[in-house]
């Protein structure tokens, strides 16, 4: 199975048995994403791990805003504070896994 193969790339699992892995991927579901989509928020509380089969992602940390009628402003009224791109074969979103 190709995803598990992918699966065992990735450090977090690398150790885990292939019968644990099988079971990760059981419970794996594809969703595709536009270029520039939100694909979630810092404060989202049940945001799922992601696992980036193709394409790119970018993870962006925006200033703090204060003013609750400003909290729902697009992210492009607001200044970048930190930004990484994540390619194929990485994870984001893992701090789920911690909730």
């Amino acid at each position: 199975n190709r995803l598990i193969h992918r699966l065992e790339t990735v450090p977090l699992f690398q150790q885990w048995p292939r019968e644990d892995l099988e079971q990760v991927a059981s419970l794996m579901v594809q969703e595709r994403f536009r270029p520039g989509e939100t694909i979630f928020r810092k404060l989202d509380r049940h945001s799922p791990l992601y696992f980036i089969l193709k394409g790119t992602v970018q993870v962006s940390l925006f200033t703090p805003v204060e003013d609750p009628k400003l909290a729902d402003l697009e992210e492009g009224t607001k200044e970048i504070v930190d930004q990484v791109i994540l390619n194929k074969g990485q994870l984001f979103g893992e701090t789920a896994l911690l909730m």
